[in-house]
């Protein structure tokens, strides 16, 4: 699946989201269902945020590529769009690393984490399989792949 996150070429943000677009977007992670923006009011009214500036922030989320419509749902006589995240928490974390961490300092990210969790059998396995997928080797393989197919062309 590709989505736009208006990313630099180097996997930068061009535009990351600010701190209440952030936390409207952990109300979206924490949701198991997609959102019209009457739930997304309800759920962040001690916030005090006004209605249009809950629109906006939707809005923003979507151009910046990490909120995306889905559908529509009756809201009184009319209808409301729905909303849901259009990449993970997990993913939009990474992106934010990735965005503050110079490469070198990974590996020790990398232990810092391994070291405040419980790596089980399973995780253990995860682990390998993106390390396959997304390594050195994977990437070499999807570029000669794509320099083969571009010289056939």
């Amino acid at each position: 699946m590709v989505i736009d996150l208006q990313l630099c070429s180097k996997g930068e943000f061009k535009r990351a989201p600010d701190k209440s677009e952030q936390q409207i977007m952990e109300i979206f992670w924490q949701a198991d269902h997609p959102m019209a923006q009457t739930e997304v009011i309800h759920t962040c009214e001690d916030r005090k945020w006004k209605e249009r500036s809950i629109f906006s922030m939707l809005n923003s989320l979507m151009a910046k590529g990490v909120l995306r419509e889905v559908g529509f749902v009756r809201s009184g006589k009319t209808y409301a769009r729905t909303f849901e995240p259009a990449i993970s928490h997990a993913e939009y974390l990474a992106l934010v690393v990735a965005e503050q961490l110079p490469a070198k300092q990974f590996p020790e990210l990398l232990a810092s984490l391994l070291q405040r969790v419980e790596i089980t059998p399973a995780i253990q396995k995860a682990l390998r399989a993106a390390v396959r997928e997304n390594g050195p080797q994977a990437r070499e393989a999807a570029a000669a792949e794509a320099a083969e197919t571009e010289s056939e062309q």
